[in-house]
């Protein structure tokens, strides 16, 4: 797994999960990449896990201190 390109900044880099950021637009957001490899996990499970922003809560230390402003559920963004 390697960096996507030079305007994404590494936010974690292990064995088994790669996380990018990269600022949309000064003063605007960052969009999130992320490459992970748990091979004895189904697929569908740690979709669930990240999609689901109260399941999220329990695990992602940032999330667990934002407070959602705006949600869209045709495109499923988010906005903190």
């Amino acid at each position: 797994m390697e960096l996507p390109d030079t305007e994404w900044e590494v936010g974690l880099n292990t064995q088994n999960l790669k996380i990018y950021r990269k600022l949309r637009a000064p003063g605007s957001f960052f969009m999130v990449k992320v490459f992970c490899d748990f091979p004895n996990i189904p697929k569908n499970i740690i979709y669930d896990a990240i999609a689901d922003l109260n399941q999220r809560r329990k695990f992602d230390e940032i999330l667990a201190n934002l407070n959602i402003l705006e949600e869209d559920p045709i495109s499923g963004s988010v906005v903190f």
